[in-house]
C-alpha cells in the first residue's frame, strides 16, 4: 500500500515548527486567556471558511505522520472536533455533519487541531483507531499518479 510521508527530517521540522504554534481553542475552553492570539482575538473566528461555510481540513497521524485523509469542516464541524476529542467533519454530498467512524467505528482520536498560516486550512494530528479510508484503506492517499498518467491521459485528448 503506497501512503504519502513525511520524512523524519521533515517531520521533525514540522513539529519544531508547530512548538511556536498556537493550537485552535473555543470558548469553553478551560483557560480562556489561551484561546486569544497575539492580537487578543479567538483564533477560531481568524478562520477563512469558503463561501459555502466549509474549510478543508487533512487528518495526519500523529505517530507516523502519514496523511490520512482529507475532508471539509464547517464552523460546528470544528467545535465538536476541538470539545469531542474525536474528528467531526461536514459531508458535502449528503450535506450534514459527520462523525469519523459513525457507521465504520474507525475513527480519528485528536490530538491537536492546527490552522495554516492563511487560516484557509486545518490540520488535525490523531490517532485513528482502524483504517480510515472508505474502502479499506490505511489512507485515503493510496492511489498514485505519475507522469505516465499525464502523458496518457494527454494522448487521449488529442
Amino acid at each position: 500500500m503506497i501512503g504519502i510521508y513525511i520524512r523524519a527530517m521533515e517531520r521533525e521540522s514540522l513539529i519544531g515548527s508547530l512548538r511556536g504554534a498556537q493550537p485552535l481553542f473555543i470558548k469553553s475552553s478551560p483557560s480562556p486567556s489561551k484561546e486569544r492570539g497575539n492580537e487578543g482575538v479567538r483564533l477560531i473566528d481568524n478562520l477563512e471558511f469558503d463561501e459555502k461555510g466549509l474549510i478543508p481540513a487533512i487528518a495526519q497521524d500523529a505517530d507516523t505522520g502519514e496523511v490520512l485523509m482529507l475532508a471539509y469542516m464547517n464552523e460546528e464541524a470544528l467545535r465538536r472536533t476541538l470539545s469531542s476529542g474525536e474528528a467531526w467533519f461536514y459531508s458535502r454530498s449528503r450535506k450534514k455533519l459527520w462523525h469519523k467512524g459513525e457507521t465504520s467505528g474507525n475513527r480519528i482520536k485528536v490530538r491537536s487541531v492546527w490552522k495554516d498560516c492563511d487560516s484557509d486550512t486545518i490540520l488535525i494530528i490523531g490517532k485513528p483507531t482502524g483504517p480510515v479510508c472508505h474502502t479499506g484503506n490505511k489512507t485515503c492517499f493510496f492511489q498514485k499518479l505519475t507522469k505516465q498518467d499525464i502523458e496518457a491521459s494527454h494522448q487521449e485528448e488529442a
